[in-house]
Order: structure tokens, then C-alpha cells, then sequence
């Protein structure tokens, strides 16, 4: 495991200066992920989309539909992020593993 995260550092070397602005990188992300649930669920949609008549989905729906698809896989990765750099050391030090 460590041979792969220094080949990564090594391969990519921003990764080294998130690291070391983890708080304002996940500050941000956080804001920026609220910001847009609040666009998706928040707001009233003022949107003009088209009806079809034979009841077949719309390009509006298909947009909507990966939206909200990728808005939750986003939130997902998120808080594994925030797991993984905040919660997982004080864990496994807690549980002695």
C-alpha cells in the first residue's frame, strides 16, 4: 500500500498540497455539493421542459434523472473522503486495530 500511495504522490504531485489543505478542500467540496442540493431540491424549478405526447421520456426527465444520479454519487465519494481523512485513524486507534 505504501508503494502505490508514492507512486501516486510521485505521479501526481498536487495530491501532496491537497493533503495539506485537506480542511479548505473538503470546506469547499462541502459547500459546493450543499449548494447544489439546494439547487436540485431547494429552489422551485421555474423550468420549461416539453411534453411528449406518447409518454416516452424527455430530454429534460434523462437530464434530470443523471443529475440527481451523479449529485448523490458525488455525496457519496464525499463523506467516504471525510471518513477516510477525519474518522478512520481516531477509529482504529479507539478499537486498538
Amino acid at each position: 500500500m505504501g508503494a502505490v500511495v508514492a507512486g501516486l504522490a510521485s505521479d501526481l504531485p498536487w495530491l501532496i498540497t491537497m493533503s495539506k489543505y485537506k480542511d479548505w478542500t473538503f470546506l469547499i467540496a462541502g459547500i459546493m455539493i450543499g449548494f447544489n442540493f439546494w439547487l436540485f431540491y431547494g429552489r422551485k424549478r421555474n423550468q420549461t421542459c416539453e411534453i411528449d405526447e406518447n409518454g416516452n421520456e424527455t430530454a429534460c426527465d434523462t437530464a434530470t434523472r443523471w443529475s440527481k444520479a451523479i449529485l448523490w454519487f458525488s455525496f457519496g465519494l464525499y463523506v467516504l473522503g471525510l471518513f477516510a481523512a477525519y474518522l478512520l485513524l481516531p477509529i482504529q486507534r479507539f478499537l486498538e486495530v
